[in-house]
Order: structure tokens, then C-alpha cells, then sequence
């Protein structure tokens, strides 16, 4: 189903020949494949119908009239801030800067960086890899290129903080992300995508991120949209020789959530970590699906994610861990824990190894369960009331991965805003 789902996107002449190349290859796939469907085994439990019975069109530019709510603001950060895909001056904070750092946005580096665009955009995630790349190819401009150089370590998280707030009706957003990291760079980086309008938006971002040699970076990418929305979200990553990444993810809000995150262990010796939390209630659809691909020997990797929901709410969890042939002294470890809060509440977990090295130390599980009432009584029986009890139980579920959050002043507020969130809900 393709046909009136989008207008076509616009024409930039100004810009180089490879993105345009780019652009007519996400649309031509776009075209000839279409969306992802049920019959498709990695979408089977991910339902569209109500994402393509809306006609979007893309985020119109303009003026922005809008201001950044007081407890989305985090203390100590660097904050580059874009309303509907929009670079907004006006509400980001960008002081002293390091003059080494290459931070702009994408369709500024087409013709700026055009050398750098061209080794690294689309070299991780194929336009053609879905209907949802496809598209995102197709419309190419809105997102940002980040790039430090070899030795740069940045002294603050950057935090990227988009926001939905134009107030125009049924607004498509496609955001590509570029992220690089030369030998021994390091940085923190934070992506929140906040819902501040109660019009439907549909947010569609890939994000390519290169790491090389001894790099270190942790990206936190939290997503709390509106009950309405709907956000789509490719996430690849390249890690070289003894590099480290840890990636965290949060999910809270939105009506259908999808999340694919693919780690590619490509240097001997590097590490990587993906933590998760989603929050599901009303009839929210939270489906993540991750690919960790061990290619080289000495590799390191641990995954948690962890699962609450609600009311007829549905969560999915598909895992993967891929160890290559030459992928020798691999050490891997994947789980993924869920806590069902109502009996219509539903999870698919699906963890899977795929092994071709024989020295390996790997290992994967899965459990689903509800709120221990034995736990909740003895709460009670020292005169905490239910409600609080409940809220502190399910902080103490989701701490393992909140409490590792690389930014202090952004762990107080997910849990007060997963707290607030599932207090909605009918516990």
C-alpha cells in the first residue's frame, strides 16, 4: 500500500547528485515494495492498518511559536532543538561550543561536508531495506550530521530534543540521523522526541552511526510522543577496533512504536550494550526488534530490555544475536524481563542465538509475569498505600536500566514520567 499515503517528495536542485540519486532510490523502492505487512515475519505482530488509513504530508517550514516545556529541560547539557524536522535557533543552547566538532544539519552538510556525506550516508541502513527506509531516502534533508574528530572528547551530552509543535494536522516528520566518531573521540548524546501538540504526527528517523577505533559513546534515545502518534525508528551502528557503545532506549508514548536497532561488532576487541524500557497502556503497540552481529574476535555484548504494560496494551521483544565464524572468545549475554499490569495486557518474546564460532560464552532468556502480591502486601502491611506501592514496585523493575542512564537530571524524570504515565492507566 503506497499510493496515498504521501505526496511525493520535493525536488532540491541545489543539492549534489548523489542525494539526489539517493532521494530517486528510496522512492523507487518506496514504489515497488511498499509498506511492511503482517505476512512478513518481522512485522506479523506490528499491525499498520491504522498508520496508513491517514494521509500525511510532510512538515510544512514556518515560524515556530512555541516553548520548550520546564520539565523537559535538563541541567548541564548542550541542547539542539528541531520542531517537526526543523532547526529551531531560538530553542537550543549552544554555548562555547568545541571548535574541532561538526554539528549541522544534514541538508546544510549535503553541500558543507558533501566528501563526509557521501563515505557514510546510507552505508549502514539500505534505502531499499523496507517500506519505512524507502521513504525516509526519499524525502532526505531533515536530520543532523554530528561529527567528532579523532581525539575529540565532548565534555557535555549533546541533547537533541525534537519536538512536534507547528500544530499542523497529520504532519510526517523523516529525520536522518549522521553520527560520527573517530579514533579515540568520545561523547554522550541524548535523542528525545516529545509530543507538545495534539495533532497526529507520524515520526519516521534512521540513524547511522560509525564509530572507530577506541571511540566511546553512549546515545539514549527516549520517545515520548502523544497517545496519537506514531514513530518508526531504525537505529545502525559500526563499531571498529576496541570501541564501546552503549545504547539505551526508552519508549513511553505513542499509538504504534517501532524500533530496530542493529549493532554490528566489526573490530576485534569491541563491546557494545542496548538497554531498554517500554511502557505500554490503552491499546499501545511497543515491538523492538534488535540485531547484535558479533564479526570479529574478543567481542563483548549485554542487552536488557525490559517490558511493563497494561490495560490492552501489546509488546514485542525479538532479539538476535549473531556470532560469526571468525567470531572466536565471543561474550554475549541478552535478556529480556516483562511485567503484564492487567490480564488483557499481551507479550511476544522471541530471544534467539544463531552461533557458527565454537569458543564462545553466550547466553539468552525471557520471562513474563505480573506484580508479585505477596511483595505488594508486605508494602501495604507497613502502611504504604497501594497506589505507592504499586509505583514502587514498578520503579524498582525499571531501575536496572534507568538508574544507568548517562545523564542524572534525565533518570529523576523517566521515572516520574512512567509513573505519571501507567497512573492513567487502570491498575
Amino acid at each position: 500500500m503506497t499510493a496515498d499515503f504521501l505526496t511525493e517528495p520535493a525536488i532540491h536542485q541545489e543539492h549534489p547528485d548523489f542525494i539526489q540519486k539517493l532521494r530517486s532510490q528510496g522512492l523507487h523502492a518506496f514504489k515497488k515494495y511498499g509498506f511492511p505487512t503482517s505476512r512478513q515475519e518481522d512485522w506479523r505482530f506490528t499491525p499498520l492498518e491504522t498508520l496508513l488509513e491517514t494521509q500525511f504530508i510532510p512538515s510544512a517550514s514556518g515560524a515556530i511559536d512555541l516553548d520548550i516545556p520546564e520539565d523537559f529541560l535538563l541541567s548541564d547539557v548542550y541542547r539542539i532543538t528541531l520542531v517537526d524536522g526543523e532547526l529551531s535557533p531560538e530553542l537550543s543552547d549552544l554555548p562555547e561550543l568545541p571548535e574541532q566538532l561538526v554539528l549541522c544539519t544534514l541538508s546544510d552538510a549535503f553541500t558543507d561536508h558533501s566528501e563526509l556525506i557521501q563515505k557514510y550516508l546510507h552505508q549502514l541502513i539500505s534505502p531499499a531495506e523496507n517500506g519505512f527506509t524507502a521513504l525516509n531516502a526519499a524525502h532526505l534533508g531533515a536530520g543532523l550530521l554530528i561529527f567528532l574528530p579523532a581525539g575529540l572528547i565532548l565534555d557535555k551530552p549533546l541533547h537533541i530534543l525534537h519536538l512536534d509543535g507547528k500544530g499542523q494536522e497529520n504532519t510526517a516528520v523523516h529525520l536522518h540521523h549522521l553520527l560520527i566518531l573517530e579514533d579515540n573521540a568520545s561523547a554522550t548524546v541524548l535523542m528525545h522526541h516529545l509530543g507538545t501538540s495534539s495533532q497526529v504526527h507520524f515520526t519516521n528517523v534512521l540513524t547511522e552511526i560509525s564509530a572507530a577505533r577506541e571511540s566511546r559513546l553512549s546515545i539514549c534515545k527516549i520517545q515520548d510522543s502523544t497517545d496519537a502518534d506514531y514513530h518508526i525508528s531504525h537505529t545502525a551502528l559500526h563499531q571498529a577496533e576496541d570501541s564501546e557503545i552503549q545504547v539505551f532506549s526508552v519508549d513511553i508514548g505513542a499509538r504504534i512504536v517501532r524500533n530496530d536497532i542493529r549493532m554490528h561488532l566489526n573490530g576485534k576487541g569491541s563491546s557494545g550494550s542496548i538497554s531498554g524500557v517500554f511502557v505500554g497502556r490503552d491499546r499501545q503497540i511497543m515491538d523492538q526488534h534488535t540485531h547484535i552481529h558479533h564479526n570479529s574476535p574478543n567481542g563483548t555484548s549485554r542487552e536488557l530490555y525490559k517490558g511493563i504494560l497494561t490495560d490492552h496494551a501489546r509488546g514485542v521483544f525479538n532479539g538476535l544475536i549473531y556470532v560469526a565464524p571468525d567470531a572466536q572468545q565471543t561474550d554475549s549475554e541478552q535478556t529480556n524481563r516483562n511485567l503484564l499490569l492487567a490480564e488483557t495486557a499481551r507479550m511476544n518474546s522471541n530471544p534467539q542465538l544463531e552461533i557458527h564460532a565454537d569458543d564462545v560464552r553466550c547466553s539468552h532468556g525471557s520471562s513474563t509475569g505480573q506484580l508479585d502480591e505477596d511483595a505488594l502486601f508486605y508494602l501495604q502491611s507497613r502502611g504504604i498505600d497501594r497506589k505507592r506501592a504499586l509505583a514502587l514496585m514498578i520503579e524498582g523493575f525499571a531501575g536496572e536500566v534507568l538508574n544507568d542512564l548517562p545523564c542524572s537530571s534525565l533518570q529523576a524524570k523517566m521515572f516520574s514520567h512512567i509513573t505519571d504515565r501507567l497512573a492513567l492507566a487502570k491498575i
